[in-house]
């Protein structure tokens, strides 16, 4: 962290400096692929080489069963998950999901890709709560 002296008659262009690198290692983000004999899966960094997330899967028949997906920094949430848009389309996704992450297949959130929630069925799985999601992909053409 770099403290600069408010008297400074750059300080303007410093700040917006900052601010350009900050904007800059939010959006940037690149990914490599992974397989293994029966999984597949996606590495997901920033610039700099560190490791923002990773979502491992398996597909079958038109379908992305999602085994584990993990999100290390939440400012990288959206961007991943639209890279994931993109990335499954047109195939359906279906996941096991946690209860704490229910949330995130509501209307609200779903509305600005391209999946809609087909199906939602709860579990209880060794005393945990889960829930069987399966998004379709709706093609734009149809949407609202």
């Amino acid at each position: 962290m770099q403290v600069k002296d408010a008297r400074d008659f750059n300080v303007f262009y410093v700040i917006k400096n900052i601010e350009r690198k900050s904007w800059k290692t939010q959006s940037e983000l690149r990914f490599e692929d992974f397989k293994t004999e029966n999984k597949r899966g996606f590495l997901f960094l920033q610039d700099t080489g560190e490791v923002v997330g990773y979502v491992v899967y398996s597909y079958r028949k038109r379908r992305i069963y999602v085994e584990d997906l993990v999100i290390l920094n939440p400012l990288f949430l959206p961007r991943v998950m639209r890279m994931l848009d993109k990335f499954f389309a047109p195939a359906d996704i279906v996941a096991l999901v946690e209860e704490n992450f229910v949330w995130f297949f509501s209307d609200r959130i779903l509305r600005h890709g391209s999946y809609r929630l087909q199906i939602a069925r709860k579990f209880r799985i060794l005393g945990n709560n889960f829930t069987y999601i399966r998004l379709c992909h709706e093609d734009s053409s149809r949407r609202r």
